[in-house]
């Protein structure tokens, strides 16, 4: 059976494309999308993955179909790209739409649809990271390298639509947040950490790359971000 098309850029995403999807997923009950306008959301909105919100013009009208929707793919940044393949972030999120999202005490966009290429095994992915990890420490940049040479090898497609929750803000990891904002933040993930502790849903489930996984790679990586944080950064740093 052929794998299904997944869009690498969003000029891919197509009217004839978005029409496909969206009747296969039952968003739209018979109409068709005739034209679609793509706006980028800016720098700030997102490092892994190149985000873009979709305006859609229908041959007729249709209660409850969405007029507008938010597409995300992953970044063209190479370095980039290949730190997200390493954390699984991209199947992550998709997986998480799909096997958590309803159990989630909070506000979350409706996915529309989402894809991700069939031959990506991120469970024996994990499973080759630990063996990797348990190697002496004084290896650490190696198995870094390796990881990353093996990872910046390979090629997999991923695709997600969301609802767009305009008019809500869209956060900007450059200029950062408010007392406020941060504040609203960290109650909604403590309500969700307190649905999901010591939950059985998360059991057998490696895709979700628990934080205390691979814990020499991760030390790995923050020794490597911290050598050249100060030169990159020094408003940042302050002695003493």
């Amino acid at each position: 059976m052929a794998q299904p098309f997944i869009p690498e850029h969003p000029e891919q995403l197509t009217p004839d494309w978005l029409t496909r999807v969206l009747l296969e997923r039952g968003i739209l009950k018979s109409a068709t999308v005739v034209s679609v306008e793509r706006e980028a959301l800016g720098d700030g909105a997102g490092f892994l993955g190149v985000i873009s919100r979709l305006t859609l013009t229908l041959d007729c009208e249709e209660p409850g179909a969405p007029k507008t929707l938010i597409a995300k793919l992953p970044t063209p940044v190479k370095e980039n790209r290949v730190m997200a393949e390493l954390m699984g972030a991209y199947r992550r999120e998709i997986l998480f739409y799909e096997e958590f999202a309803e159990q989630v005490p909070m506000r979350l966009p409706i996915c529309y649809y989402a894809a991700f290429d069939a031959g990506h095994d991120r469970d024996k992915e994990m499973e080759q990271a630990e063996r990797l990890d348990a190697v002496p420490t004084w290896l650490g940049g190696a198995v870094m390298w390796f990881a990353r040479f093996v990872t910046s090898r390979r090629h997999y497609r991923y695709v997600l639509l969301i609802e767009d929750l305009a008019p809500g803000r869209v956060g900007d990891q450059v200029a950062g947040a408010s007392t406020q904002d941060c504040a609203a933040v960290l109650a909604a993930i403590a309500a969700a950490h307190a649905k999901f502790w010591n939950s059985p849903m998360l059991e057998k489930r490696k895709w979700l790359a628990p934080q205390n996984a691979m814990p020499k790679t991760r030390h790995g990586m923050y020794l490597k971000g911290r050598k050249g944080f100060p030169s990159r950064h020094p408003d940042l740093i302050r002695d003493g």
